[in-house]
């Protein structure tokens, strides 16, 4: 059965898409925004246990998260009735809903990576590296206005560092921030990595390179495994160079005819 769940409930699967925050990242952050991301969730329930998660944005993007064995029919029928401009999610979700004729593939948006390679790495140590604080976020949002077509907003950023669910860290270079790097959704095991960015002309000196070795070494000391997201390929080069393994894909799908 689903069902259409209450807009003052939403926050109550929070958790449940915290169980896979790297394919659920956006999902996530749909639910803490301070802006109204949501047009209706669904919930598909059998026996009272949740199967499968639907989520409509108001741009018409649908975002499908399923648990377990879920009824397709009753997918498939959901999504008939709905007026979609596409679904966007992991391939590895959607499978069953591709094998039954109901969606069909257009485009991979991004790359879903876990780091594999469990060597430390060697930092240049006279690198000057540093953990950031609200208190930098105009330079953050500076990097990121000139890096990204789009980013994570302001307000999220700060909550992700009042709550401590993630942290920031920066590299400088004449005391002028030029690369950075950030954590979401941390938890005493797991660590997502977000956020990497380095000025335009500061590129192509290795500096988020020497960055992301910084906080893999900090987070395996931690005894936290990484994953992270990324569209560009020279994302991926720098990713696979340092141990990161693709394990699924970001698929942008639409409503088979």
């Amino acid at each position: 059965m689903i069902e259409l769940l209450d807009s003052k409930d939403w926050i109550k699967i929070y958790d449940i898409l915290l169980k896979d925050p790297l394919r659920n990242y956006f999902n996530l952050l749909g639910l803490i925004s301070y802006k109204e991301i949501y047009q209706n969730i669904f919930l598909q329930t059998y026996k009272d246990e949740i199967r499968s998660i639907l989520l409509l944005r108001r741009s018409g993007t649908l975002k499908f998260y399923p648990i377990g064995d879920f009824d397709v029919d009753e997918v498939g029928n959901l999504l008939k009735e709905l007026n979609l401009k596409q679904i966007i999610a992991p391939r590895s979700y959607c499978k069953k809903l591709v094998d039954h004729g109901l969606i069909t593939e257009v485009n991979i948006e991004s790359y879903l990576a876990t780091l594999i390679e469990n060597s430390t790495h060697t930092i240049d140590k006279n690198l000057d590296i540093r953990r950031l604080e609200v208190k930098n976020l105009d330079e953050i949002e500076e990097i990121y206005k000139q890096t990204f077509k789009a980013y994570a907003p302001r307000e999220v950023m700060e909550s992700r560092v009042n709550s401590k669910r993630g942290r920031m860290f920066g590299l400088y270079e004449m005391d002028k921030l030029v690369s950075v790097a950030q954590t979401e959704f941390e938890s005493s095991d797991n660590a997502l990595i977000v956020g990497v960015a380095t000025l335009p002309t500061y590129q192509n000196r290795g500096y988020s390179t020497q960055l992301m070795k910084y906080l893999i070494n900090l987070l395996r000391l931690e005894g936290k495994s990484m994953s992270l997201e990324y569209e560009s390929t020279i994302a991926a080069k720098l990713y696979k160079d340092l141990g990161f393994e693709v394990v699924d894909h970001v698929v942008k799908y639409e409503k088979s005819r």
